[in-house]
């Protein structure tokens, strides 16, 4: 694989996912519903919640099911669905640098969306369902070239 620094090679060649179990959706809130939202957690997370609060939004990830029960109680929620999530590098560690970009990258060249959600130690695909099977299919083929 030309061009890919030799430590990158390394990690894809041992790269681990995982497709997480289900459909999720990801939910916009505005930040003035953060008390319905403080209210309401316990009910919404489940084995995969993400929460990103900055000045305009709360965006949520969670399962589909999760939302579907708790939807009507955030009356000015926006979200897109259904999504899978393939989780990536477990104990990954922090500070490598590139790998994403490459991985990002063969997706776009696929015409295949991507959001990311990175916690400490894995990074998380966010992926349309429809372009679920491409996407594995992606990450299969490139292990295997390293």
């Amino acid at each position: 694989m030309a061009g890919i620094d030799k430590r990158l090679l390394k990690v894809f060649a041992n790269l681990d996912y995982k497709v997480l179990p289900g459909e999720f959706v990801v939910v916009s809130l505005p930040c003035k519903d953060i008390k319905i939202f403080e209210t309401n957690i316990a009910d919404l997370g489940g084995d995969f919640f993400s929460l990103t609060y900055d000045n305009n939004e709360l965006t949520l990830v969670m399962p589909m099911k999760k939302w579907q029960k708790n939807a009507a109680k955030f009356k000015t929620a926006r979200m897109d669905s259904p999504f899978r999530i393939i989780s990536i590098g477990e104990n990954m560690p922090i500070q490598m640098v590139g790998y994403l970009s490459i991985i990002t990258g063969m997706m776009a060249k696929s015409r295949i969306s991507v959001a990311l959600i990175s916690d400490y130690s894995k990074d998380h695909l966010i992926i349309k369902k429809e372009d679920l099977t491409e996407a594995k299919n992606i990450l299969d083929n490139h292990v295997k070239r390293c």
